[in-house]
């Protein structure tokens, strides 16, 4: 691991994550809200992502535990008890595993929390990322460019397309963000079709990266890692020190990510969490 990354705190890589989503399900308007009766929610040091009406493809989440104070089982208790007397069957916590107290398997076991899908963080700085832009080779026919509010629609459409059939509401609540003070959003284009996609939230000196996502037929053409260099190169624009990023596996997304020189972070689960008899 390089020393600028060793220098670079995982609560910080943490924190990225949790400013992105938060801040991108705060730009949910009305009509979004409804559909998805989502509510942000503050129960003591966690902030609940609560989505009744999107269990499936946009499940509830918890985040900032152990921010704070050190994560405790009645802390996480009574976050399950609120979820439980509002009707929500399942949630994800995500939690730094610096943050995990010594009972944390105790406290899984009473609370009905198991481990979910592994995934991995990574950090580098913007800079470290351009100095690799000459290795991105971009399919000729393909273009790189920032897309504004008057393509959000189309942009979250996009990558609808690049994974599963999504619900409306989430699609809108992907492109709430787009135009947002602190968000750039990126595509690469074939013709006038966007064809790949991502985000970068900036926050303080700390950029997060996230919604990556090429269409079937366009993969392995160089859009991901150009879309990284694009976004790196926009995080330097705005003073950005780092540059965070999660990713859920081996293949190729991680290893755009390590050839443009990211380095792992940590390695965590998604802590599942289910009402009894759900």
């Amino acid at each position: 691991m390089n020393e600028l990354v060793m220098n670079f705190s995982p609560l910080s890589a943490d924190r990225a994550e949790t400013d992105a989503v938060v801040d991108q399900a705060a730009a949910a308007d009305g009509h979004t809200r409804a559909a998805l009766r989502l509510e942000l929610r503050r129960i003591g040091d966690a902030t609940v992502i609560a989505a009744r009406g999107g269990v499936d493809k946009f499940p509830s989440r918890v985040y900032r535990l152990g921010y704070e104070r050190p994560v405790t089982g009645d802390a996480v208790a009574g976050i399950c008890e609120w979820l439980e007397e509002t009707a929500i069957p399942r949630a994800v916590f995500t939690i730094d595993p610096l943050a995990l107290p010594d009972d944390w398997a105790e406290i899984c076991t009473k609370l009905n929390i198991s481990a979910g899908p592994r995934m991995i963080k990574l950090a580098t700085t913007p800079g470290v990322v351009l100095t690799h832009a000459g290795q991105v080779e971009l399919d000729p026919s393909l273009r790189v460019a920032l897309v504004g509010r008057n393509r959000a629609r189309e942009w979250a459409t996009a990558t609808e397309l690049a994974t599963e059939t999504t619900p409306a509401a989430i699609l809108a609540l992907r492109a709430a963000s787009i135009g947002r003070p602190g968000w750039r959003a990126v595509a690469a284009f074939d013709g006038d079709r966007i064809v790949a996609t991502g985000k970068l939230h900036v926050h303080g000196d700390t950029g997060y990266l996230m919604s990556d996502t090429t269409i079937p037929g366009y993969r392995n053409r160089g859009a991901q890692t150009a879309l990284l260099v694009e976004r790196a190169r926009l995080a330097t624009e705005t003073g950005c020190r780092w540059l965070v990023v999660d990713t859920d596996g081996p293949g190729t997304a991680l290893n755009n990510l390590l050839r443009l020189g990211f380095e792992q972070l940590y390695e965590r689960p998604q802590w599942l969490w289910q009402a009894a008899g759900s």
